[in-house]
């Protein structure tokens, strides 16, 4: 029903209401979405644009619908902008609509939802403007417009600040990321008025490697100007836009705010998106501020302190940005004592449920990855739009293809988690993403939902499979699918050459019981490694009375296990633990190695140390360490030597001497 504008002095309101939705765009789904809408009319005329009468106006909304579950919802938004100046009559509207039918979902097995509930409008007093944005508007992390790593030209690698969304149209075939974001800035004080242009404000931690090649200031502000559709402006909407080359460059992060201003009577009052500023221009952590305004400049080259320039080995693919888990991961990678920049990159998939083309194969097409020695992924409970094909009627960007690109080079370590990854690219993404799940997962799938084949449990009980090669310090844990979303498993089975590395225990708690995997290893082209999870990373609870290592969890003894199992070699301390004089050792991975290796230390306490690399013959080829260290860390030798002369294939000592004490190993380069 139509409802009275409450308090003329409140300007600002919120459209919230409870859902329960179900449909997860399975192979058999009939594609049945929820929408919702908000309407409002002057209808004394008081703001000076004549009489309206509500049952005229359009309903607005963010041009969306909406799916995912089973699961209950809280949905809160904030709709301000959708009103209009001196409204004082408002409606809401809530639907249903089926649109499987656009994107070729033409099933019939559909579920009784979504079901509605608690409706309710809030109106509050508001300052300022009111701005809105779609995630897939704002800035999407990227990679080197040339898609290359040019080491010895630095000054070609600049990385564009660009949309996430590909404006293209579908009948273009092509992938065009916007060249500027877009905000929309509406006035909402009755009377009131723009004032000036709204302003984009920005930071940068700049990458000194590239401090020569800049022309654009480290922070700055940038004023917006009016978006365009064609050669006609759209109403409240304003486009900024960084230069595309001297401003960021590879392992430069990026803050940014939009700040604007309205005028009433000689009252300014000013507004910002996002409306909390906490942690802006703050770098210490990835969640230092709201990474919704965050721009990743990938990947992060640094000089490794000898003269060669070092990509972090890991690469951590955030395809379910913003839609719940970061603390999971990152967290777990804390844990593990790794620091973004140095020890992992973050690529992070705006929107990811909208597949909008700006995954990871949306900015290269693998190139650009080539020195990762391993990529993490998370797709959570997505379940469609995960690892994409290249489709423009679906998502543009070519995911698998930059994956199995920078596999082709081989010695690569793959972890991939999701609820519906497999399922996703074996029933939706065609051959490429059948062969991907058959030939790089090395796994079989046989539904979607893998709950009534173990005896409907929601959070079973996974056992490691024993002697597998590879969780050694996590032996049970709880793959959780419980409340408040009820996840959907994918019920996948190892293929011929595939290890099963974990399985599913029945309800009472005894394992050997299903043909299901519950994390599966795969040697794909005889080097890379390649470890899954048909549940997410973020769904890894620590079993009660579980063996673990308090106080970490064990998704981070997991994640440990599998890093370790990919060949890195990181020296791990777990939380509250001081290492102390017998904690002096040496490790490097992987080995046999070509064409480089990774040679880690730990020192219990501060002193010189040497670390030397000698031939068969015990002649000194290489030095790679000979100062006073403070704690533990790592190198990396490539195989050559002093001069930079690259070795023969062989064998070869590393030794390393702090104090007294010596430590000697054995590795094998080969070609």
């Amino acid at each position: 029903p139509v409802m009275a504008w409450p308090d003329a002095g409140s300007d600002g309101v919120r459209f919230a209401f409870d859902v329960y939705r179900h449909e997860d765009l399975s192979y058999d789904s009939p594609g049945i979405f929820y929408i919702w809408g908000i309407r409002s009319a002057d209808t004394d005329g008081s703001a000076g644009h004549g009489v309206q009468t509500i049952a005229t106006q359009p309903f607005a909304s963010r041009n969306f619908i909406y799916y995912g579950g089973p699961e209950y919802l809280r949905v809160d938004n904030e709709v301000t902008d959708l009103t209009k100046p001196g409204r004082d009559e408002v409606q809401v509207m809530l639907g249903v609509v089926e649109y499987g039918w656009l994107w070729g979902w033409n099933g019939n097995d559909g579920y009784p939802a979504p079901y509605f509930d608690n409706v309710s409008v809030k109106v509050f007093p508001i300052t300022g403007p009111a701005i809105t944005a779609r995630r897939m508007d704002l800035a999407q992390d990227n990679f080197p417009e040339v898609d290359a790593l040019n080491l010895t030209d630095l000054g070609t690698m600049h990385v564009r600040f660009d949309m996430a969304n590909n404006i293209s149209p579908v009948v273009d075939l092509r992938n065009d990321p916007g060249d500027s974001i877009v905000v929309d800035v509406t006035i909402v004080r009755d009377g009131g008025t723009a004032a000036g242009n709204p302003e984009l404000h920005y930071v940068i931690e700049a990458n000194p490697l590239f401090d020569a090649y800049r022309t654009t200031p480290t922070s700055g502000i940038v004023l917006g100007t009016p978006a365009m559709s064609g050669t006609v402006p759209v109403p409240n909407r304003w486009a900024f836009d960084l230069p595309d080359t001297g401003t960021l460059f590879p392992g430069d992060v990026l803050h940014y705010y939009i700040r604007a201003a309205d005028l009433l009577g000689g009252d300014v009052r000013y507004a910002t998106l996002p409306a909390d500023l906490t942690g802006y221009g703050d770098f210490s952590d990835p969640q230092a501020y709201d990474r919704n305004f965050v721009v990743q400049a990938l990947p992060t080259i640094r000089d490794d302190g000898f003269g060669t320039l070092r990509v972090p080995e890991i690469l951590f693919w955030n395809d379910f940005a913003e839609r719940g888990g970061e603390e999971e991961w990152f967290g777990a990678l804390r844990n593990l004592g790794f620091a973004a920049g140095h020890d992992f990159d973050i690529y992070s998939t705006n929107q990811p449920s909208s597949g909008v083309g700006n995954g990871l194969g949306g900015r290269t097409n693998g190139p650009a990855l080539e020195r990762y020695d391993a990529i993490i992924y998370s797709s959570g409970d997505l379940g469609i739009t995960t690892l994409s094909n290249g489709d423009f009627q679906n998502d543009a960007g070519d995911d698998i293809s930059a994956v199995v690109n920078w596999l082709s080079t081989g010695n690569k370590g793959l972890f991939l988690t999701g609820d519906g990854i497999a399922s996703d690219m074996a029933f939706q993404t065609g051959p490429s993403g059948q062969y991907f799940t058959e030939n790089v997962l090395g796994v079989t799938v046989s539904d979607s939902n893998l709950r009534p084949y173990i005896q409907n449990q929601i959070t079973p009980l996974v056992y490691a499979t024993p002697g597998n090669p590879v969780f050694h310090s996590a032996d049970s844990w709880i793959a959780y699918g419980g409340c408040p979303g009820i996840n959907t498993f994918d019920a996948v089975s190892e293929r011929p050459g595939a290890t099963r590395l974990a399985e599913f225990a029945d309800r009472m708690g005894n394992p050997g019981g299903y043909s299901f995997s519950a994390a599966t290893l795969n040697i794909n082209n005889a080097t890379n490694r390649i470890v899954s999870l048909p549940y997410d990373l973020m769904s890894v609870y620590t079993q009660p009375g579980g063996k673990s290592w308090a106080p970490l969890a064990t998704r981070v003894l997991m994640l440990r296990d599998i890093i370790d199992y990919f060949g890195f070699g990181f020296v791990y301390f777990p939380v509250g633990v001081t290492p102390t004089a017998e904690h002096f050792a040496v490790s490097n991975a992987p080995n046999p190695f070509n064409p480089r290796t990774s040679i880690s230390y730990s020192v219990g306490q501060a002193g010189h140390l040497t670390l030397k690399i000698f031939n068969v013959r015990g002649q000194l080829v290489r030095t790679l360490i000979d100062r006073r260290v403070e704690v533990g860390g790592k190198v990396m030798w490539d195989g050559t030597d002093d001069s930079g002369q690259q070795l023969a294939s062989g064998v070869y000592f590393r030794e390393a001497r702090l104090g007294g004490e010596v430590r000697i190993g054995k590795m094998m380069l080969l070609k």
